[in-house]
């Protein structure tokens, strides 16, 4: 998908697919940024993960219901990601790496993950808490035979299969979806908008040399050279 000078990618984390989608997009596009769904902390968890100590944050800073799913999610996708045979998070390590071997600047532009882990902890109404119980209890039970949407993990699931399953998160938990989905994407969303009028970021950045082009290319992912740059844009 391309809107302007912004080229966006659509990954799966644990899909194999992926890897190869972010290689071709950068070779078509050469983009001056990458521009990738992780926040400072995720960042350096997925490229120093020997530094990084196991676990989630604390309870205090998150919340029980935002360290349980933490705790959960981690789980999970390393399961799924073990079933596909494919490392969590590789497409946008794959990223990182062509950025970091072709001299890219590199934008992290999700929200801190604490911040929404804690949103998502202050938001989760009883409503959503008794909607998570009976689908993994009673909705296991009386599940009805073609009501889930199956797609295969090592493909990157088509648009309208996202559509369907975003719909169908927002309808059953929507405190959910506007904690970890819908403001995430609002976030995001402005961190492109921003990196696509460059001039008004080169206060931000030690490396202004990007800048020289007002509208540079930015390629999306939603990883040692003097002018590797990494944006934090605020």
């Amino acid at each position: 998908m391309r809107i302007n000078n912004v080229v966006i990618v659509v990954t799966s984390h644990i899909a194999q697919q992926s890897i190869s989608d972010v290689e071709r997009a950068v070779k078509k596009y050469s983009p001056a940024i990458i521009a990738v769904e992780l926040d400072k902390q995720r960042y350096f968890s997925l490229t120093h993960p020997e530094a990084v100590k196991k676990g989630s944050p604390p309870i205090s800073k998150i919340g029980l219901s935002g360290y349980l799913l933490s705790v959960i999610g981690a789980w999970a996708q390393q399961k799924l990601g073990n079933i596909v045979k494919t490392e969590p998070g590789a497409d946008m390590k794959a990223a990182i790496e062509i950025a970091h071997k072709n001299a890219i600047s590199l934008a992290l532009i999700d929200r801190d993950i604490e911040y929404t882990l804690k949103r998502f902890s202050e938001r989760l109404s009883a409503r959503d808490k008794w909607q998570i119980f009976y689908d993994l209890t009673l909705g296991m039970v009386f599940h009805k035979k073609g009501s889930a949407l199956e797609f295969d993990l090592r493909k990157v699931p088509e648009k309208e299969m996202v559509k369907r399953l975003m719909e169908e998160i927002k309808k059953r938990y929507p405190s959910i979806y506007e904690s970890l989905i819908h403001e995430r994407d609002m976030h995001m969303a402005d961190r492109l908008y921003r990196l696509s009028h460059l001039r008004r970021l080169a206060r931000t950045v030690r490396d202004t040399n990007i800048f020289k082009h007002k509208k540079a290319r930015v390629v999306s992912v939603c990883r040692h050279s003097t002018h590797f740059t990494i944006l934090e844009i605020r």
